[in-house]
């Protein structure tokens, strides 16, 4: 039962993530960027990285949705280059850049950071183990992976042909 703080504490599998009213008021004040990789591929297994990596970025304040391949993941200078872009297209001087604990992606924006100038970016990261800690981005990179599956679906019926893996199949 919710009310049992026995039941509570040996069920639960995190902590509620609820809004206070001042917790609200700060996050309207600092505004909130989110990033994270995903990967598409038809035979890819659920924890498989298999593919270029695409990096996938969301404002929490204007709710905007930006999705870029980018050679590798981690600090590579192009995925530098294209999230200082994203950021800096939001125009924001200060902002939370947040992300889940991979190494590879706190490495990317340590190196935006280094090359943000007068901009303040201060880092958040989500729990570990939490998977609902870093719930926004995983939601936005489930909406950028349905856009793709969408558009894959759509240029094969256009066209007649179906694009397996590496190579397009053409029914002749």
């Amino acid at each position: 039962r919710a009310w049992c703080a026995h039941c509570v504490k040996g069920k639960c599998k995190g902590s509620q993530h609820r809004k206070v009213d001042e917790e609200v008021k700060h996050e309207e004040q600092i505004p909130v960027i989110s990033a994270d990789y995903m990967f598409m591929s038809d035979k890819q297994k659920q924890e498989e990285e298999k593919g270029m990596p695409i990096l996938v970025v969301k404002d929490r304040r204007t709710k905007v949705i930006r999705a870029r391949v980018v050679p590798e993941k981690g600090k590579h200078w192009y995925a530098v280059k294209i999230l200082g872009g994203i950021v800096g297209s939001l125009a924001y001087r200060r902002f939370i850049l947040k992300s889940d604990q991979e190494p590879a992606i706190m490495n990317l924006k340590e190196g935006v950071k280094n090359e943000s100038g007068p901009i303040e970016i201060m880092f958040e990261e989500s729990p570990t183990y939490d998977s609902q800690g870093n719930g926004e981005i995983e939601h936005a990179v489930q909406v950028v992976q349905g856009q793709f599956r969408s558009m894959k679906d759509a240029l094969e019926s256009r066209y007649g042909v179906r694009f397996n893996g590496d190579h397009v199949c053409i029914p002749w």
